[in-house]
């Protein structure tokens, strides 16, 4: 996900890549706004090309704003294409103690937009519900809707139960077939190039 942020006065174009492991700030930023990488041991990156680029450093205490939020840790200056930071694992993993979840009605979420490129995520990991008797409309005879749902219900009672055991296994397994001398596709999802 790309958002505008700054450092300082400085307003940057920030990727948020869970699938990055560290942080990055591109080299032009470094030497613009004077800060001055500390020389670590020698380090290689691996980019989502599969090649690999020498580390020069690491930026410790850098102080990054998108929005409301500051991430305040260390960079590694490298060479990025599009964009100035890339957010990576270390931050998308701790998280922000300020952001709060909190549980809502789907009744009460809309769909908004607000005019400075905010973005807001909602998170549903589960449904709850009531018994369908609490739910159920009755027509004017008194009678509750969902009476032929549970007559249906009652007659294909074998196929509501919960098992208690896997299913039994099938005589074919379904198979994708190679061409002969090919290898399987080794790529991991979201690791292309974001320009």
């Amino acid at each position: 996900m790309k958002v505008k942020g700054k450092i300082g006065e400085e307003e940057v174009m920030i990727l948020i890549d869970c699938g990055v492991t560290h942080n990055f700030i591109v080299e032009k930023l470094v030497t613009k706004l004077g800060l001055t990488p500390q020389g670590t041991p020698n380090y290689g990156v691996i980019l989502g090309s599969r090649t690999a680029v020498k580390g020069k450093g690491v930026c410790n205490e850098v102080e990054v704003w998108v929005g409301e939020w500051k991430v305040n840790d260390s960079f590694l200056p490298l060479e990025l294409g599009g964009v100035d930071i890339i957010l990576g694992m270390k931050i998308t993993i701790r998280g922000d103690p300020s952001l709060t979840k909190t549980g809502a009605s789907l009744k009460n979420l809309m769909k908004s937009w607000e005019t400075d490129d905010q973005g807001f995520l909602v998170d549903c990991r589960a449904m709850e519900g009531g018994p369908m008797g609490e739910t159920a409309q009755e027509d004017e005879k008194g009678v509750a809707a969902e009476a032929p749902l549970a007559t249906l219900m009652e007659k294909f009672a074998a196929v509501f139960e919960w098992r208690e055991k896997l299913p039994p296994e099938r005589s074919v397994d379904h198979h994708i077939y190679m061409k002969s001398g090919t290898d399987p596709v080794n790529v991991r999802p979201y690791r292309y190039a974001h320009h």
